[in-house]
């Protein structure tokens, strides 16, 4: 289920804040295209928090904010 607060695009530089928990993520350039280095591969937990449609933005998702780089480490653990 999509989450409405999602813009329809992403650049670079911009950011997003997943509003439970505080974390910020930035989105940087997809020099891959494959996702290698996204936050969202650490679990599928992660990838369905963060908006959808990246791939076609060709951006990653890093995390910005210490509590962007719990989250991560808490789902990775969990799986």
């Amino acid at each position: 289920m999509a989450d409405d607060s999602y813009q329809e695009s992403y650049d670079p530089g911009d950011l997003f804040e997943h509003e439970p928990s505080g974390a910020v993520f930035r989105a940087a350039h997809d020099k891959t295209d494959s996702c290698e280095g996204c936050a969202g591969n650490v679990s599928n937990q992660m990838c369905d928090v963060l908006p959808i449609g990246c791939n076609l933005d060709q951006i990653i998702w890093k995390p910005f904010n210490i509590e962007a780089k719990v989250l991560a480490v808490t789902l990775r653990l969990e799986e």
